[in-house]
């Protein structure tokens, strides 16, 4: 099977199945993956730079790009491991996040969207929101009433 490394933000060299890391547009694109009996694997030789991923996060999206490469598992397989995937702390999700946009992995960047989309939906008030991703209110009190009298349409039922 053919392999293929990364060097990444933190100079760690990350080595991975090719095929599944052809979910990844981003590095279709960078080593000219278009027609798969014209690939020269020379380009592989060498590492490829990913200058915007560390090698935690690169390592959980080669997971991803595995699990799902080929994926034959019933509904309820993939629903069990997109939960004990997703079991990762705040930061990792938005650095996933950010990995999988730079990648252009278009369902592991829809999936962890839309996990985040669901911790907003379980908040009830902007509160709520601040609180669970440790966010600032940098309004002052005065600033806020404007604020919600401004939107109180978004309030209404």
């Amino acid at each position: 099977m053919t392999k293929i490394t990364f060097l990444t933000k933190n100079q760690k060299h990350i080595t991975a199945s090719f095929k599944p890391m052809m979910m990844s547009n981003t590095i279709k694109a960078i080593i000219s993956f278009d027609e798969p009996d014209d690939f020269d694997d020379t380009v592989l030789q060498n590492p490829i730079p990913l200058p915007e991923v560390d090698d935690n996060i690169l390592k959980l999206i080669i997971k991803y790009c595995e699990y799902y490469y080929n994926n034959t598992n019933s509904k309820e397989e993939n629903e069990n491991f997109d939960l004990n995937f997703i079991e990762i702390d705040d930061k990792i999700l938005f650095d996933l996040i950010l990995a999988a946009n730079y990648l252009e992995i278009n369902s592991l960047l829809d999936f962890t969207c839309k996990t985040v989309a669901d911790y907003i939906k379980k908040c009830t008030t902007p509160q709520e929101i601040r609180h669970r991703f440790n966010i600032q209110n940098d309004f002052t009190p005065e600033e806020e009433e404007v604020i919600c009298k401004e939107n109180a349409w978004c309030t209404e039922k």
